[in-house]
């Protein structure tokens, strides 16, 4: 039987119950902070960094390297922590006793890491398939992964990118692939465009009843900046193709499929130029969702009493980003893929007023981007009172 730890503000708890039965329970956070005021465009609170930065992986680490390349994604089972992460067009997989100790869950002969998950060769995930999500499925073993496909075939960095859904059966070593699950209304037929078209970089958490998934992510399509949008799929129905519905018109309302949708985090202005690569969490202390997004000029917060109604993002981290790549020399930083953890929570839907920014740090054609982190604090904004609701 797997003993669950989990952490409310500062205390932890040891539950020996399976993680089964935990991930089955409502997100009902008891003492969640309520804002006297929720109508404001702007975040009630800011996050600031308390630490400088730290190389968690350095590149060619283990033969890693692009690492990491989208959402990172863990579950604590059985005691021992297990991270998901793409490096480049593959996932692997990391296990360890904490974050601070984590090693590749199988090596080569050669002490290079084994991937767990890799392209199809084929398809929307021809040449690339990295993991931004691991869940557990409703039978209480398998687990679930959403993935970020890509399809590259078009050549002259002109991408196809989709979103996928695999399981497993052995705790995360290996997967098998159960179709595409969201796609977008203007994927073109041939290579007739440029940049990126379509759909990815999800990030994916239970919805604060616990009875959907939620995910967030990039559709690429000519009518609006790149921003972030919205689907949903019943719990029970462990995500399958058909299963999802885009948030569109104020409501779920059109299929992942092919679907129309629109963004629910906006970009926060035209000099950042787009919301891109989202990673959300449902912060215990605040009782909101809490979004990190991308601009071309740094890091940005934003958050949602519902999922669905977002607050501006604010910039908490000003500094060049990938996409920022055409205005950097050579041997410039940049910074990109973020993803917010509180360590002692059981798996990464929760964060709480502290924990660490992981992210990547690349240098312009020097080499490829490693794994970084920065400890993290949220402060409250003093014009805000936060109130504790009374059970």
């Amino acid at each position: 039987m797997a003993k669950i730890s989990l952490v409310f503000f500062g205390l932890l708890f040891l539950y020996p119950l399976s993680l089964a039965n935990l991930l089955h329970m409502p997100i009902e956070p008891a003492d969640a902070i309520e804002f006297e005021d929720r109508t404001t465009t702007s975040d009630p609170f800011s996050l600031h960094f308390i630490s400088g930065e730290e190389t968690v992986i350095a590149a060619g680490t283990w033969g890693l390297n692009w690492l990491p390349d989208g959402n990172i994604s863990y579950l604590w089972i059985d005691g021992q922590l297990n991270v998901w992460l793409s490096g480049g067009p593959r996932t692997y997989l990391l296990r360890g006793p904490d974050f601070d100790h984590l090693s590749p869950h199988k090596l080569d002969d050669n002490g290079n890491a084994v991937p767990v998950f890799a392209p199809s060769g084929m398809g929307f995930d021809r040449d690339y398939a990295g993991s931004t999500a691991v869940m557990q499925a409703s039978n209480g073993t398998d687990l679930l992964m959403i993935y970020h496909g890509e399809d590259n075939s078009c050549g002259d960095g002109n991408t196809k990118a989709g979103i996928g859904l695999a399981r497993s059966s052995d705790g995360g070593q290996t997967w098998t692939r159960e179709g595409q699950i969201i796609t977008s209304p203007q994927m073109p037929a041939d290579c007739s465009f440029e940049g990126f078209k379509g759909a990815g970089n999800p990030t994916v958490l239970l919805s604060a009843d616990g009875d959907y998934f939620y995910m967030y992510y990039m559709e690429w399509v000519s009518t609006r900046p790149d921003e972030i949008s919205l689907a949903r799929a019943p719990r029970s129905s462990d995500g399958a193709p058909g299963t999802w519905v885009k948030f569109h018109y104020g409501d779920f309302s059109q299929p992942g499929l092919g679907g129309l949708s629109d963004a629910v985090i906006h970009r926060p202005s035209e000099t950042a130029g787009y919301a891109g690569v989202p990673n959300v969490t449902y912060n215990m202390s605040l009782g909101r969702y809490l979004a990190v997004v991308v601009g071309h000029d740094g890091f940005y917060h934003a958050s949602s009493i519902d999922g669905t109604d977002w607050t501006t993002p604010s910039r908490f981290f000003s500094a060049p980003t990938l996409t920022a790549w055409p205005l950097l020399n050579d041997g410039d930083s940049w910074y990109y893929y973020p993803t917010l953890i509180t360590p002692q929570q059981v798996l990464d839907d929760f964060s709480t007023t502290s924990g660490y920014l992981y992210y990547a740090h690349g240098v312009k054609n020097r080499s490829p981007h490693y794994m970084v982190r920065r400890a993290f604090q949220l402060q409250y904004n003093p014009i805000f009172i936060p109130l504790v609701k009374e059970n």
